[in-house]
């Protein structure tokens, strides 16, 4: 058996940045730091307005000369709640039986209650925009500078970004927000699309990942020498995020359509893992060593996919990464935590073939190769 737990988040991209000059500054992306690159009284380009961002911008603002945040969009924001802890909350969780699975179950119920916020033109998502609007009228009096980080695309249709500082920050002196994409570099600049020249010493880029293009550094090759990148030529699917027909003994963790909108995605990789091992227990009872998957158990599940998408706020018209180029979301699970944890809770042997073809092609059709490019 292969499982795969390499989830969405592995393969950076890198804006299309022409080089006029050889760069002579440090160009690198949040996911490949380099830590040798001191920042103190530097002068720093971000590229992109995401959760990656509202981390770095508030912590380099503290020590670098100038920090440039350059956004080909913005983003809506809403306040992170967190908190430290007591001192009495942790002596209950170390003490008291069951009281932080309790707290646990408190936290998902109040994020199962914001289901609806994926809903294009709901109540819920009106008042987060409310909460969002709110907390950016609170930080930035400069009205010209309100209107540069208010998004024009509906809240939800990208991945919202929970911070309490990203918004101040923008507003320190040194900081300074740039509402053109990123062009070209020169010797110690950075040109954006209005033709206006920023010198910088680092460019940061906080772009994201190919999060659309599943196992994208790995060939997986299943029954037949058919790969999975054939397969999802027109983009990524699988049976609740985990089997593909045509590639047995082949499992996934974080794999399609399972990126949740409003709970927590190691819930639903915790229903994974345990889906899974019913599986492997299955077949272990059953003295079994070859599992695949019905290709009508794939195509029902994946047109329930499509048909529960209509209506969600990743389906209107804004660019993100839970789409491919054909349109078809392909990272978003478009119903409630609780809904996957329904569907997974029992191994469905009749969705599974156990017994492998016949024949000379028997043994290729028994192995499932994973190969790191």
């Amino acid at each position: 058996m292969v499982v795969s737990a390499v989830g969405l988040f592995t393969r950076p991209v890198m804006p299309n940045l022409v080089e006029e000059e050889p760069f002579t500054g440090k160009l690198m992306h949040s996911a490949r730091w380099d830590h040798s690159v001191d920042l103190t009284n530097s002068r720093v380009a971000v590229l992109g307005t995401g959760s990656t961002a509202a981390q770095l911008v508030p912590e380099m603002a503290k020590v670098a000369k100038k920090v440039y945040s350059v956004q080909r969009s913005p983003t809506w924001i809403l306040p992170k709640p967190d908190r430290a802890y007591s001192d009495r909350e942790r002596w209950v969780f170390a003490h008291v039986p069951f009281a932080k699975k309790l707290y646990r179950t408190r936290l998902w119920l109040r994020s199962e209650a914001n289901i609806s916020v994926i809903e294009n033109g709901s109540d819920k998502t009106r008042e987060f925009r409310a909460l969002a609007e709110q907390m950016l009228e609170a930080a930035v009096g400069d009205e010209g500078l309100r209107d540069k980080l208010t998004p024009d695309h509906p809240l939800g249709c990208k991945r919202l970004v929970f911070s309490s500082d990203f918004i101040p920050a923008l507003t320190r002196p040194n900081v300074k927000v740039v509402s053109s994409p990123a062009r070209s570099l020169r010797a110690r600049s950075l040109l954006t699309e209005d033709g206006n020249e920023l010198e910088v010493d680092v460019v940061v880029c906080a772009t994201g990942y190919a999060a659309a293009d599943y196992l994208g550094q790995i060939d997986v090759v299943g029954e037949g020498g058919v790969s999975l990148r054939q397969t999802w030529r027109d983009g990524a699917f699988a049976y609740l995020g985990m089997a593909v027909s045509g590639v047995p003994n082949f499992f996934m963790l974080y794999g399609p359509n399972t990126n949740v909108g409003s709970n927590s995605v190691i819930f639903m990789l915790e229903a994974q893992a345990r889906y899974i091992v019913r599986a492997l227990t299955y077949m272990r009872r059953k003295g079994k060593s070859y599992v695949a998957l019905r290709p009508e158990a794939i195509t029902a599940f994946t047109a329930k996919i499509d048909r529960w998408m209509e209506g969600t706020v990743w389906t209107t018209q804004c660019s993100n990464y839970f789409r491919t180029a054909n349109g078809r979301v392909v990272t978003q699970w478009p119903r409630s935590a609780r809904s996957f944890w329904s569907m997974t809770r029992r191994f469905r042997a009749a969705d599974y073939m156990f017994d492998p073809p016949s024949g000379p092609t028997a043994e290729r059709a028994r192995a499932v190769t994973a190969t790191k490019r």
